[in-house]
């Protein structure tokens, strides 16, 4: 058994073996990752909120031109 806990609530989960665990865990792994990511970029200062539209903008290979709008292909 282990505890998952975020802010307000904790979720007590049971696994049989170490491999359930395991397979657990990288099940969970991706809505984990959105969800850190999620939390950063709501938490993030108006003046970094550039910096993560950049990133976003290179991760979907998206280009923008002088007036901030984007370039399409």
């Amino acid at each position: 058994m282990f505890d998952l806990e975020w802010t307000d609530e904790t979720q007590t989960v049971y696994a049989a073996s170490l491999p359930d665990a395991l397979t657990l865990l990288n099940q969970l792994a991706p809505t984990l990752q959105a969800l850190a990511v999620t939390d950063q970029i709501a938490q993030a200062e108006p003046e970094t909120m550039s910096v993560l539209a950049d990133v976003l903008d290179k991760l979907h290979g998206r280009r923008r031109g002088q007036n901030g709008a984007v370039i399409q292909r």
